[in-house]
């Protein structure tokens, strides 16, 4: 085996992983977009509807202003959004309880009984996986994108659910690397 870890996949890092997928993959950088991109937009069509209705006269000093307008109200609101994302929006709340929730909702509560030894082997041609709830041996091509998260690495094999290999058990960061780069290349994920 060229790669072989055991570890117990607790709690906290399936907090991580659900953390890192919302803030990576799911609906936030798209909410993100849409409100950097909604004020700057109406401003412009402000600014076209003033245009056009405006009389010629002043026509050159008023476009100028509308300018300074258009570029300060659009700044000051890209940074506004920015700041919102960086100090005031608490994914880990968010993250919590959906966490909590589908622990409630579920009928089957031994699925989300995250404290589980995993132990993944990782060869020439497959990987295998071993955990309480079985075995699997998988091509690399199973692998459909490749998670470099802060706290850990995640081996997506569809849009929401994904291998997670804490940082923990990685000897160092040399290894970590060596490993991201080996599945990288194997998966021929390059994300």
């Amino acid at each position: 085996m060229l790669y072989e870890f055991e570890y117990t996949v607790g709690d906290s890092d399936i907090f991580e992983f659900n953390k890192y997928h919302f803030l990576n993959e799911g609906g936030v950088k798209q909410v993100r977009a849409t409100y950097e991109g909604t004020v700057p937009i109406m401003a412009l069509i402000i600014i076209i509807f003033v245009v056009i209705s405006n009389d010629t006269d002043n026509l050159i000093s008023g476009l100028i202003r509308l300018g300074v307008f258009y570029v300060t109200i659009s700044a000051l609101w890209i940074i506004g959004v920015r700041l919102y994302f960086k100090f005031l929006f608490r994914p880990d709340s968010h993250v919590k309880k959906q966490l909590e929730s589908s622990k409630r909702n579920n009928s089957n509560p031994d699925l989300y009984d995250f404290d589980r030894t995993v132990k993944l082997q990782f060869d020439e041609e497959y990987m295998y996986i071993s955990s309480q709830t079985g075995e699997t041996k998988s091509k690399y091509s199973i692998i459909k994108k490749v998670g470099d998260g802060s706290n850990g690495i995640y081996l997506y094999q569809n849009a929401t659910q994904a291998n997670n290999l804490p940082n923990s058990i990685f000897e160092s960061e040399e290894q970590r690397n060596g490993f991201l780069s080996f599945i990288r290349e194997k998966s021929r994920c390059t994300n």
